[in-house]
Order: structure tokens, then C-alpha cells, then sequence
């Protein structure tokens, strides 16, 4: 019985030792604390009006007639009377603007297109 717990103790020993080493040879890198995204948020000057967020965590915000994204940091993505925006199943942006519908792709250059008529209505308060 001693036999098997020496054996034991020296397996456990031996782990111990294999992760104390393995810590000590890491590098340790200074890092600035993270910032949580609600903080930056909440940082944000104006009224936010609409929050919405993608699969992938991105947020996409209106502020004072302003669509935000925030990623790691916020970007300005376009400005005018923006009335709300939606993440669309196809993976899209949706926003109103100046009671028109635009659409612009998550993916590559920010282009926004105007698809007012494939809603069959205006949007805003012409309606």
C-alpha cells in the first residue's frame, strides 16, 4: 500500500513540477485591463436609441442620428435623420434614413444601397 502511494505521490510530484516549469518559462506580457463595450457605450455623447448586435458580438448603435459600430473601438458609419437599424437574416445592416430603407453588407466596404421600394412603403413618419 505505501508502495502504490509513493508511486503516487511522485506521478503527482512530477505534474507539478512539469506545470511550475512550463508557467516559468512563459513570457509575461503587460496588458491594459480591458474595457467592457457597454462601457464604452455608455461613453458615447448623445441619446442612444437603437442597440442591436451581430452573431459575431459587433454592435451597431444610433446616436443622435448617427450609426455607430462599435468593434474594438467606434467608427462612424453614416449620418442624417436615422431613425432605427436591424441586423437582417441575410447578415445585413437595415437602417432608415431620411425616411428611406438602406442596406449595406457587414462584409468589406461600407456601402450602403437604398431598398425602400422592396418594402413596398416609405419609412418614417410619411407612412
Amino acid at each position: 500500500m505505501e508502495r502504490t502511494s509513493a508511486r503516487s505521490k511522485s506521478a503527482v510530484l512530477a505534474v507539478v513540477l512539469t506545470v511550475g516549469m512550463m508557467a516559468a518559462s512563459c513570457p509575461v506580457r503587460a496588458q491594459e485591463p480591458a474595457v467592457p463595450a457597454m462601457q464604452h457605450v455608455a461613453e458615447l455623447p448623445g441619446d442612444v436609441t437603437t442597440i442591436t448586435a451581430a452573431r459575431d458580438g459587433t454592435l451597431y448603435l444610433v446616436v443622435d442620428g448617427r450609426l455607430i459600430v462599435y468593434r474594438d473601438r467606434v467608427h462612424e458609419l453614416d449620418e442624417g435623420a436615422i431613425g432605427g437599424a436591424a441586423i437582417g437574416v441575410d447578415g445585413s445592416v437595415y437602417y432608415t434614413r431620411d425616411d428611406r430603407v438602406l442596406r449595406a453588407s457587414r462584409e468589406g466596404v461600407w456601402a450602403p444601397e437604398d431598398v425602400t421600394e422592396e418594402f413596398g412603403v416609405p419609412a418614417g413618419p410619411r407612412r
